[in-house]
């Protein structure tokens, strides 16, 4: 079934549920109200007939009538009912009235009371119950509706009022001296206020029901237009956002159907660049690696290339001080105290570069161990400037010792100084020479480690930035991935959509 048509269909169950309960409690209302009619109605004939009671004392009061003519009347009649006498009684006039009422409204009268001159009016076994309802709790009415039999029930109490002693007084005062009542009946000996039975006015439910099944033909004959009119607004509407939705839900799916194959289109293409990169990677960290090492061997020899030239630097100013100051024996070794106190200074700085080289190289390897993988070239090149920091600070030390000690034989070594002259003099010229090389080799040395160091940087730059363009890419890869998934769900859910439309 198509969503549209389930649509409909809800709306006019909706539609005819809501109806029907509309019309049920309209039924209940209609019968609660038919039955409060009646019950208005009843009272009024009670009401009335107590109206036409009270006229008939005040007219036996007044004397309106004449007594001894309906005397007369009730001597020569067969049947007291039919004479005037009878008729001007107040409680028959009451009676009377109530029983025209009830013949107009269709009603069952009837009086009941546990001591009647009329035995038709001994109350029956519902009628006693009602009764003793009005003598034990003295209601001034009573309504009810038997549901079992159809029909409603409405009583009220007669009451004893003086001119009613006239008939049921006491029989000491009666008016024929005998004990009886103008009628003839014997006097019962009541009192005003005393309950005398009641009024008991019944009626069937057909006229409520009557009521009930007209109002629901006619509520019937409006509603189903309308019902019908709703249904075929809401098909109209229906039908209508039906074919938008299905025209919607095509669209989605094409446009899911396309989403997908760009989504994997860009995940292949994403995998392989993360494919590429990652082997670019790799070989830069190679290639890195390779270049640190060349790096570290030529700083290292670098820094051998000065420290030579330093030496050689030394080595030519000592000769030429030896050469200048041969002659001069004191001031010689003057000099050559201020010499090596100049080389001890030397030899305390180097051995403080050493100390901060030490750190550095600690440093390094610190950081190298952080890096991990990308970082065991650093740690080998870290390793090996520690090693040759120790081994200068070690050098220094013993060039100390040594310094020291030659001061010592600085003054046993004067005798020898004319055999020395002639060496220093060669020496000189070697000396020269060498570091004239030496120099030249620092020179080259420095600039190459300069140009390895821009090489090096360059080259952990460009690592940096093919790590991240690897990562990257399988993120993109990742995201195009799930970019895929998401479309062929959305496609799947574009699919049951258009089941849901077109039905299936």
């Amino acid at each position: 079934m198509k969503l549209g048509t389930r649509i409909v269909s809800i709306a006019v169950a909706s539609i005819v549920l809501t109806s029907a309960t509309g019309m049920l409690i309209q039924r209940l209302v209609i019968r609660q109200q038919g039955i409060e009619l009646m019950h208005q109605t009843m009272r009024m004939t009670i009401d009335s007939a107590e109206s036409a009671r009270t006229a008939a004392s005040q007219q036996r009061v007044a004397q309106v009538y004449d007594d001894a003519r309906m005397k007369a009347e009730l001597a020569a009649s067969s049947d007291y009912r039919q004479t005037s006498l009878f008729r001007s009684v107040p409680i028959v006039a009451a009676f009377n009235s109530i029983n025209e009422a009830a013949k107009r409204e269709n009603y069952v009268f009837r009086v009941a009371s546990r001591n009647p001159r009329n035995p038709d009016d001994r109350p029956t076994a519902q009628e006693d119950g009602i009764l003793r309802l009005m003598e034990t709790d003295k209601v001034p009415e009573y309504f009810h509706v038997d549901d079992s039999a159809n029909e409603i029930v409405y009583a009220r109490p007669i009451t004893l009022s003086g001119d009613c002693l006239s008939c049921h007084g006491d029989p000491a005062t009666s008016a024929t001296q005998n004990g009886k009542d103008e009628l003839g009946f014997p006097m019962e000996g009541w009192h005003a206020g005393d309950q005398h039975g009641m009024f008991v006015l019944r009626a069937k439910m057909d006229r409520v029901d009557g009521m009930v099944a007209t109002a629901s033909e006619q509520t019937i004959g409006w509603l189903m237009p309308v019902v019908i009119v709703i249904a075929l607004g809401v098909y109209y509407l229906i039908r209508k956002t039906s074919k938008g939705l299905q025209a919607l839900t095509e669209e989605v799916s094409s446009s899911s159907s396309q989403v997908t194959s760009a989504a994997a289109q860009i995940a292949a293409q994403s995998q392989a660049m993360a494919q590429g990169a990652t082997e670019q990677a790799a070989s830069l960290q190679e290639t890195g690696a390779a270049a640190e090492e060349i790096t570290g061997m030529t700083r290292k020899n670098a820094d051998n290339s000065r420290l030579a030239a330093e030496e050689m630097q030394a080595v030519d100013l000592r000769v030429q001080e030896s050469n200048t100051a041969l002659e001069e024996m004191i001031v010689s070794m003057e000099e050559i105290e201020s010499s090596s106190g100049q080389i001890a200074k030397i030899i305390k700085t180097i051995d403080e570069i050493s100390f901060q080289t030490n750190l550095l190289a600690l440093n390094a390897a610190v950081e190298a161990a952080r890096a991990g993988e990308t970082g065991k070239g650093f740690a080998v090149v870290a390793d090996e400037v520690r090693s040759l920091a120790l081994r200068s600070a070690d050098a220094a030390k013993d060039t100390e010792s040594l310094i020291q000690d030659s001061l010592s034989k600085s003054k046993a070594g004067s005798a020898k100084l004319e055999q020395v002259v002639a060496a220093f003099r060669g020496i000189h010229t070697s000396a020269t020479r060498v570091k004239v090389l030496v120099d030249e080799v620092s020179g080259g040395s420095m600039e190459q480690q300069k140009g390895l160091d821009q090489v090096l940087s360059s080259m952990q730059q460009m690592e940096q930035v093919t790590q991240s363009s690897a990562a990257s890419s399988e993120q993109y890869a990742a995201t195009a991935e799930e970019l895929a998934a998401e479309a062929e769900s959305m496609n799947d859910i574009a699919r049951r959509l258009y089941k849901v439309v077109e039905g299936g």
